[in-house]
């Protein structure tokens, strides 16, 4: 079978740029592996090569003129959009399927006549967003229940059969990859002293939302409070060809920030490493941090970490609240850098390390496997379904309501992920008549607590109907 794949986010023969680049490059090796035709079209950068073999019967074609780079891909010239459609519609006339990664191909009347499957990998980018509403794919994947549920009650609540399109298939992690490691060869590289230093690890990339602020004030505490003048915070620098003007102005901010706490000492930065060198630095780290605002839709970071025994420590935002169960991996309430210091001091003082079984527990859970057939199944079992149509009708007239799989009910108020705060019983009436009510139940009517109270609730993402 031939099947050509899209990707918005450019794709490199050395390096791998994040989580949905890693899980792309690893199902289209799979699928060449077993047999099929796979051509992967993608973002061309300014430096780097436009054509080469990713693998058995995996050709890259990185020759697609989007914007990077990143923010706003679709930031070309009417022209270029055109010659996107033009190359796109070129490899489609030889191809028995269409894979979408991360539903950020904005131009449906794309493949109309062959299947198209499209993944959902995150919930929170605005071409992403865009794409779960404006998808005409025949299956859509979604990497983790909570983006399952995020979808389903968005866009899947204006348009009609796509929830019958859904299917739930989380992200593995490959313990070939991942697992316990010598860390000898990655801290001799980074020049990293694992005598004179313990490491905490913030592996992400430089964007606000993934809790690079949060994780220098937990910083500040635990040297300035807790006296551990020896731990110093990693962080890689974005790759040259994918940092702009929003990620150099970040970098200057948190130096800045660093400089204020007297922290210059106490964080390294370094270069972006391979996806070979990742076990080694997740296993010379002492706890890896994920406690941003990002509503991650998966998360890779933290649950790497946890295959290669290092605990991590994440907030309860996105999937990060229900993914594991809590004995698996340290849950913190967003912005509380107190609490995720005292959590991190009892995490070094004890020297706590992911067992064995734990590890085994988390791959389980997780099963490369497991995902890889659900994609194969998913991508060459599609079949050509009917265009998907809008039906909107008033949400308010729907019988019950319930809290919105973006936010939850904590001691401090209902946080919720897309605002990035807690809204407490100060907030407004209707938030006040919310958390009473649901203390005592999860389902809502407007009976409940009044029509008027449900549409703020609505139109403020705190409720969502509940279908049938």
């Amino acid at each position: 079978m031939k099947i050509l794949a899209f990707s918005i986010n450019p794709i490199f023969p050395d390096q791998v740029t994040g989580g949905a680049s890693k899980h792309l490059e690893r199902l289209m090796l799979h699928l060449g592996s077993i047999g099929h035709d796979v051509v992967l079209l993608c973002a061309k950068t300014v430096v780097g090569v436009r054509r080469f073999k990713l693998g058995k019967n995996v050709e890259v074609k990185a020759i697609l003129p989007f914007h990077l780079p990143f923010p706003q891909p679709y930031a070309v010239t009417p022209y270029e959009l055109t010659n996107i459609i033009r190359l796109i519609q070129g490899e489609l006339q030889q191809a028995d399927r269409f894979y979408i990664h991360d539903s950020e191909l904005l131009i449906p009347g794309l493949a109309t006549d062959i299947p198209v499957v499209c993944s959902v990998r995150d919930n929170i980018y605005p071409e992403s967003v865009l794409g779960t509403f404006i998808s005409q794919a025949d299956e859509i994947a979604c990497v983790s229940q909570y983006s399952f549920d995020v979808v389903k009650y968005t866009a899947g609540a204006v348009l009609s059969q796509l929830n019958e399109r859904l299917h739930l298939i989380p992200n593995g992690l490959d313990p070939q990859i991942f697992h316990p490691t010598d860390p000898s060869a990655v801290a001799k590289e980074l020049d990293l002293d694992l005598i004179r230093n313990r490491y905490l690890l913030f592996p992400h990339r430089p964007e606000a939302g993934k809790g690079f602020r949060e994780s220098l004030e937990v910083l500040h505490i635990l040297v300035q409070q807790y006296g551990y003048s020896d731990l110093v915070l990693l962080a890689p620098d974005w790759l040259e060809g994918m940092r702009g003007s929003l990620e150099r102005e970040y970098k200057k901010e948190m130096l800045d920030l660093m400089e204020e706490k007297q922290l210059e000492d106490n964080v390294r930065f370094h270069k972006w490493l391979r996806q070979d060198q990742m076990a080694g630095y997740y296993s010379l780290g002492k706890i890896t941090l994920s406690i941003g605002k990002n509503p991650e839709a998966f998360g890779n970071v933290a649950y790497e970490s946890l295959a290669c025994g290092t605990p991590s420590v994440v907030a309860r935002v996105g999937t990060h609240r229900t993914q594991l169960p809590d004995h698996l991996i340290f849950k913190t309430d967003y912005g509380n850098p107190m609490a995720v210091a005292a959590l991190c001091a009892d995490i070094l003082e004890k020297r706590t390390r992911v067992s064995a079984a734990d590890q085994q527990e988390v791959l389980s859970k997780l099963s490369l496997v497991r995902q890889l057939k659900g994609y194969t199944d998913l991508i060459v079992g599609a079949k050509k379904r009917e265009p998907l149509k809008f039906e909107v009708g008033p949400a308010s007239q729907k019988a019950f309501f319930k809290l919105a799989p973006w936010c939850e009910l904590t001691n401090r108020g209902i946080f919720h992920d897309y605002i990035g705060k807690y809204l407490d019983a100060n907030e407004s009436g209707a938030i006040k008549k919310l958390i009473g009510h649901l203390k005592t139940n999860a389902l809502i009517s407007s009976e409940d607590l009044g029509f008027s109270t449900v549409n703020e609730l609505i139109a403020k993402g705190v409720i969502v109907p509940v279908q049938a």
